[in-house]
């Protein structure tokens, strides 16, 4: 294989820039590590988004055209395979024809037989025929017609939590066992990231663990009765903060209606991270719960951390205060008040957004911070942020939905991001220097 790289490369020495050669050759050097198509399109553009300054409508593109690929490859082959059908659906369809009994949850009947039609009708309906899962299916008015005889709850809520928890296993089950019979040591915890991924998922992204350990999971699940599946891999019902080796719960789905994935892992020994507590931060409770969470990730882990702020995204707030995903607008009042005065070299919106992505993608200094606020309930909010330092310029993205919420210059009365900090919220927000 190594050989293999190195010919492809040679031949392509003479037309290529640094940039472009060493792009290739990560892609080339871990292609084999994929288990599916659209995985290797997610690697491929991450890795373009390295090595290029990319704006987010060529990568919008490049995806369509790596989808396009996908599909156009399926449809070519000697299989009687749906043309939307992928892979990994195509693993989790054997694997459950293996399955001879299943949990579907304390409220559905717990009769083996049962259990087996309704794999069969799952496989058959979202494995093969390739229907969505997630809200609005049609597959939830069918599944009430076929087993609405078998569950305690009739609603149409408690359908889509038994069909989407159970695809959800099934994939990760199936994506597992493919793992290990090709000899893939590592996996890492895939969260989605986006609007909808709750604090349980964010806390687990990008973590790591053994694959053999997963199997081991697995073949305590697969060989017990199905309803002891809750004492062997019981739902996660909190965030995550300690060492991913102490987590029981190493399999998604993390919670019922989970869309987390399980993703190859290779090692990325390119950045070194650190917990750094900055001269003059005060000590206290919340510093401390900051510090020791980040210094229970290994240092690829908090590099998957600072990776998933790839994908935040420009979001507005709502009267209420709240973030507006439907309009997907920018908060273009912070535009203007940066741009007006002076403080930030942006010609237009659009430089002003393409500046911050730059940012986060290329910092010289990334802080992280833990916001802790009491609701007029009596609740107790908190909140994590990044901060994305470069050349004076800062970047801040709430970790908790990936929506980036400010992207300005340093005033002149400051030195740095910490200077600022310790002069506005020393002891009141904890923070630590990651990178």
């Amino acid at each position: 294989m190594t050989d293999d790289i190195n010919n492809i490369l040679n031949d392509l020495n003479t037309f290529l820039n640094d940039a472009q050669k060493n792009a290739i050759k990560e892609i080339l050097d871990k292609f084999k590590y994929f288990l599916s198509f659209n995985d290797l399109s997610r690697f491929i553009l991450l890795t373009l988004e390295k090595y290029f300054n990319f704006d987010n409508d060529i990568l919008q593109k490049l995806g369509k055209h790596f989808s396009n690929i996908s599909k156009n490859t399926i449809s070519s082959l000697p299989l009687n395979i749906p043309k939307d059908l992928t892979m990994p659906n195509y693993r989790a369809i054997n694997y459950t024809n293996n399955l001879t009994s299943f949990y579907f949850g304390k409220f559905f009947n717990q009769d083996k037989n049962i259990h087996k039609q309704v794999l069969n009708w799952l496989n058959n309906y979202y494995l093969k025929e390739g229907n969505p899962i997630g809200k609005k299916q049609k597959g939830i008015n069918d599944f009430l017609n076929n087993f609405s005889n078998f569950l305690t709850q009739k609603t149409q809520s408690k359908a889509r939590q038994i069909i989407d928890t159970s695809i959800s296993h099934i994939k990760a089950s199936s994506t597992i066992r493919q793992m290990h019979n090709s000899k893939i040591q590592f996996y890492r915890w895939d969260g989605t990231n986006d609007r909808l991924t709750c604090n349980i998922c964010r806390s687990m992204d990008g973590r790591i663990f053994k694959t053999s350990d997963a199997i081991k999971l697995l073949e305590q699940i697969e060989t017990s009765e199905p309803d002891k599946l809750p004492l062997i891999k019981p739902f996660i019902s909190t965030s995550q903060n300690g060492k991913s080796q102490n987590i029981k719960s190493i399999l998604a789905p993390a919670h019922p209606n989970c869309r987390c994935r399980m993703q190859a892992h290779f090692d990325d020994n390119s950045i070194v991270t650190s917990v750094q507590r900055p001269t003059g931060v005060k000590y206290t409770d919340l510093q401390k719960e900051l510090e020791d969470q980040f210094n229970n990730l290994s240092n690829q882990e908090r590099i998957n951390k600072i990776k998933a702020h790839l994908s935040a995204t420009w979001v507005a707030k709502n009267q209420k205060g709240q973030f507006d995903f439907e309009k997907k607008h920018l908060k273009i009042d912070h535009y203007k008040k940066h741009s007006e005065i002076g403080l930030l070299n942006v010609s237009s919106l659009e430089d002003y957004v393409n500046q911050s992505y730059d940012i986060i993608k290329n910092p010289d200094n990334i802080y992280i911070q833990k916001h802790r606020e009491k609701l007029n309930n009596g609740k107790i909010l908190k909140t994590t942020k990044y901060v994305f330092e470069k050349n004076r310029k800062i970047v801040v993205v709430n970790d908790d939905n990936l929506v980036i919420s400010s992207y300005h210059k340093l005033y002149d009365e400051y030195n740095n991001y910490l200077d600022r900090f310790i002069n506005e919220k020393n002891g009141k927000v904890g923070i630590i220097k990651i990178l």
